[in-house]
């Protein structure tokens, strides 16, 4: 749960996976389920989502013996399950109950947690909620969550980046990615295109560093889909001050072609220089 807490599902996948098989053996209070229900979680964050409808069946056999305490937790996890699968009514649903749940046991920080999942998710209500909670309950999280969802409400990009450094200094990574991924998405809706890039790459970067969390706040922002992973690399290489030739030998090809990838990447970031270039992926 911890390793999954940072973003980093990758590891989680292992971890959780040899504490399910265990929990199906020795299971206490429904904590089986929620091993499946963590690893169908980790699962959806990696992109597979086939191996996380299997966690869910998985979890199904033995939900029925959870604790009403670990339940919220739970729905938690099966809404971000199947947010990623594609099931967003499912995904809704189970949010509302995981709210519901969390607030009649008088669980504030778990009800926190479960609208703060809302808000990265894009849900203007959930940031809401985040707002009020956030100013009675103590902690860093409750800090960086009211932070985001007053950003978030006040399409505020740069808020947004400094809620996400917030929740980088305690180690939330993942939460981290999403806020800057929908700071990209504040700043290109205010016509700020290169900010936007600058902080979707950034994003996606995070991501990448832990091992390929896949969300739908960084899919939206989706920085690298506009190059090839070719034109990516020609422009990075042209942005740190190598020339053509230079370029045309570290990658091993002609010059004509680092040109050709060039003027296909400047097309795709509207930019017509080198200069307009550096300037757009210097990071921010």
């Amino acid at each position: 749960e911890i390793i999954l807490a940072t973003g980093s599902a990758l590891d989680a996948v292992v971890h959780v996976r040899d504490a399910a098989a265990i929990l199906d053996q020795l299971d206490f209070g429904g904590l089986s389920a929620t091993a499946h229900l963590r690893l169908a979680e980790s699962l959806a964050l990696t992109g597979d989502t086939i191996g996380a409808a299997d966690q869910l069946v998985l979890a199904a056999a033995t939900e029925d013996r959870v604790l009403e305490l670990f339940r919220p937790e739970q729905l938690l996890s099966k809404a971000w399950t199947h947010f990623a699968v594609g099931s967003t009514r499912l995904g809704l649903d189970a949010l509302s109950e995981a709210r519901s749940m969390a607030q009649t046991q008088g669980e504030g920080l778990v009800e926190l947690h479960v609208h703060h999942s809302g808000l990265r998710l894009g849900d203007r209500g959930a940031a809401r909620e985040v707002l009020k909670l956030a100013c009675a309950i103590e902690g860093p999280f409750a800090a960086a969550a009211g932070q985001h969802a007053k950003a978030w409400l006040d399409s505020d990009s740069d808020g947004l980046v400094a809620a996400a450094e917030q929740f980088t200094a305690m180690g939330a990574l993942g939460h981290a990615a999403d806020g800057i991924a929908q700071a990209a998405k504040r700043a290109q809706q205010s016509g700020e295109s290169a900010t936007s890039f600058q902080l979707a790459v950034r994003a996606a970067d995070i991501a990448a560093d832990l091992g390929g969390l896949n969300t739908p706040a960084l899919r939206s922002a989706s920085p690298r889909a506009s190059l090839t992973r070719r034109q990516r690399d020609v422009a990075r290489l042209a942005a740190e001050g190598l020339s053509s030739r230079e370029i045309a030998e570290r990658l091993g090809v002609g010059v004509r072609t680092i040109e050709s990838h060039l003027d296909a990447a400047y097309r795709r970031l509207g930019v017509s220089s080198r200069a307009e270039l550096t300037a757009l992926l210097r990071p921010v």
